[in-house]
């Protein structure tokens, strides 16, 4: 007999009280099955499915449910698809949500705008439910502030605080928000006061939930994550790559934007360094491990933001880039350029890949200054910074001066930097615009008169001018230098005042004269034999074997009322010898038992050569033609009997004399038989 609703009710009751998830399901389809339309039902059904994670089957069962119910469950179904990442639709879903449940819809509206990256919409509802519903809940406090740190506000995030009466201390989310702030500021050393303050509190709270050690580390991972960026911002690249390496050894199946976000920052860290291991690191959070692929797993691809999935693959391209795998790397940089068209680093990675690649695929620089100059004109800012940046690169680096110097000179906001005027100044004197590098260099020291950096470009434009034959300006930027109010550092005066000399030489040599009266006096002059040096003696002025010659270091001048030959050490010649250094003696060393006095006789240098190339090597043939020679005939013991043998018979001699007999001549015992073995 089939159970009443009533009974069924009853049940369900208790099974939600317990949350018995999969028994609620399995009551719902009984109570169904008797009444379809049961609004309380369907809710019950359609919430169950949701906390499994089960969303297109939440989505079948509201199609499923009558038109008037599907109204009611637009809630559930808006958030199904934001869960799917299907995030239009759920924004188009939200609208049509009943008026009672306006502020539930309005914080899912909140966080998918966040999902798109939309912050400056995703704020104004946030202030909508805190100025209209009056909602000031933790989590939404937390959400507030990752809104307005997200959308480049992190200033206004202390007044928000205040506003919305937030303290730090009240939980750790809102702990690490306001980190978040802080990093963004720029103020690492308090940023990292308050996520140490947010693990304190987090641990803390969880402790007393009798959470594990390893809950505790699971729960707080965004923490540890956030703690590695603030160190790797302060330049602690160790620190922060173990704080990541802690953070990813944990369970790959908890908080996986986490876990992502600490890839990326420890492959940046790291740099062009262990690639191999970045792009597998990279690759496990792909759909396909394949280098071309990107797109990102189901589950990370739906909690992702926007900008962290473009960081990501901007990553993953570097390293593909770095790795030398330029066709892979081809690829991915068209398809990022087609996914992100106002973002400059695929454009600035093919313009490097234009450069590189075999002779058939290799463009030249004027195709990428091209690519570069059009995007430059259509994005300014930042952007624009950068791209032409990357084109004075590439046409210096294809000797190409005065494109260079263009490209430099077109940046807005860096064309008044002290080093982009002296780049600036020296690619036209490359490029042989000599007139052109002076009108730069004085049109920026009219505008810098009383800046800190004017002594530089001074010295830079009297320099130029002085190289290039132009002796009265430089002197008078030498005279401007050395009466102008900006202070010279260290030796610097000294340094303008003989270069003034020296300009004023070529012109007039009394007042070159009168100049160098400001001039320090120099030690030993007075003790110079002039008549030496008019003999063409020369003197060396420098005591250290191995340094330069000439002036030497301060302090360091030898006697110089001595002749150079004897302060040199040996013959003079114009001051420009130096001493050699003496060479160590050693005593021979001997293998051991080897007497030096009765050496024995040398080794056959021959003797690591194989036999067959060896001098004293007798082929085949050279054995047989020696056989051929000795004739012998007949039965063995017959024949030719050698001269030596015979007087040997005739006056035999001790058995000691048998190291002075000859050699026997080679028999033919082996003849027609077994051949014998080679030796």
């Amino acid at each position: 007999m089939a159970a009443s609703i009533e009974d069924l009710f009853v049940k369900l009751q208790d099974q939600v009280k317990d949350e018995k998830l999969n028994g609620v399901l399995a009551t719902c389809d009984l109570i169904l099955a008797q009444a379809p339309s049961d609004p309380d039902a369907l809710r019950c059904a359609v919430v169950a499915q949701l906390r499994l994670s089960n969303f297109p089957q939440a989505l079948a069962t509201v199609a499923q449910a009558p038109q008037e119910m599907q109204a009611e469950l637009s809630l559930e179904k808006a958030y199904a698809l934001y869960r799917l990442n299907q995030l239009d639709e759920a924004l188009a879903v939200c609208t049509k949500a009943p008026e009672s449940r306006a502020s539930a819809c309005l914080q899912l509206r909140a966080q998918v705008l966040y999902r798109q990256g939309n912050f400056r919409d995703c704020i104004a509802v946030y202030e909508n439910l805190f100025n209209t519903h009056k909602l000031e809940s933790q989590d939404i406090c937390t959400n507030v502030l990752a809104a307005y740190v997200a959308a480049g506000r992190a200033k206004d995030v202390p007044a928000i605080m205040r506003a919305m009466q937030m303290n730090a201390a009240d939980g750790f989310e809102i702990a690490y928000n306001s980190a978040t702030a802080l990093a963004e500021l720029g103020d690492l050393h308090a940023a990292e006061q308050q996520l140490n303050l947010a693990q304190r509190v987090g641990t803390e709270a969880l402790v007393e939930e009798e959470a594990s050690e390893q809950e505790i580390a699971q729960e707080l991972l965004p923490l540890t994550v956030q703690l590695g960026y603030v160190a790797q911002q302060a330049g602690k690249l160790a620190e922060a790559a173990e704080l990541y390496n802690s953070a990813l050894r944990l369970d790959q199946n908890v908080d996986l934007t986490s876990r992502a976000v600490a890839t990326n920052n420890l492959v940046a860290a790291r740099g062009p360094t262990d690639l191999f291991d970045a792009q597998k690191r990279l690759d496990r959070l792909m759909k396909d491990p394949q280098p071309t692929c990107v797109s990102f797993t189901p589950t990370l691809d739906t909690r992702l933001t926007a900008n962290q999935k473009q960081t990501l693959l901007f990553t993953r391209l570097l390293v593909l880039l770095h790795s030398n795998k330029l066709p892979a790397c081809r690829e991915v940089a068209a398809s990022l350029a087609a996914l992100y068209p106002s973002a400059d680093v695929p454009l600035l990675v093919q313009a490097a890949l234009l450069g590189r690649g075999d002779k058939k695929e290799k463009a030249s620089a004027g195709k990428a200054d091209e690519m570069l100059a059009s995007y430059a004109a259509t994005h300014p800012g930042a952007v624009a910074t950068r791209v032409q940046l990357m084109r004075a690169q590439i046409a210096a680096s294809a000797g190409n001066w005065a494109r260079a110097a263009e490209a430099l000179s077109s940046i807005g906001e860096l064309a008044n930097k002290p080093a982009v005027v002296a780049t600036c100044a020296a690619l036209m004197e490359a490029a042989g615009d000599i007139d052109g590098a002076e009108a730069v260099l004085d049109r920026h020291l009219a505008s810098s008169m009383d800046t800190e950096y004017y002594s530089e470009l001074c010295t830079t434009a009297a320099n130029l001018k002085e190289k290039h034959g132009r002796p009265s300006e430089a002197a008078s930027l030498y005279r401007a230098l050395l009466s102008s109010s900006t202070s010279l550092r260290g030796g610097s005066s000294v340094i303008a005042r003989a270069r003034l000399v020296r300009a004023e030489a070529s012109l007039d040599l009394c007042r070159a004269e009168e100049e160098a009266q400001g001039l320090p006096p120099l030690v030993g002059v007075d003790s110079l034999d002039l008549a030496s040096l008019e003999a063409g003696e020369g003197i060396n002025l420098n005591t250290t074997v191995g340094s330069r010659v000439g002036l030497g270091r301060v302090g360091s001048f030898p006697e110089l009322s001595q002749p150079a030959s004897a302060a040199a050490g040996g013959e003079s010649r114009g001051g420009e010898r130096e001493r050699k250094p003496n060479k160590r003696k050693r005593k021979p060393r001997f293998p051991k038992g080897f007497d030096p006095t009765n050496p024995p006789p040398p080794p056959d240098p021959e003797r690591w050569l194989p036999k067959q190339d060896r001098t004293t090597f007798k082929s085949k043939s050279s054995r047989r033609k020696l056989k051929e020679a000795v004739n012998v005939k007949g039965s063995q013991g017959a024949g030719h009997v050698a001269m030596e043998l015979e007087a040997k018979l005739e006056d035999p001699k001790p058995e000691d004399s048998k190291s002075t007999a000859a050699p026997k001549p080679p028999s033919a015992k082996n003849k027609g038989g077994k051949k014998g073995k080679k030796k």
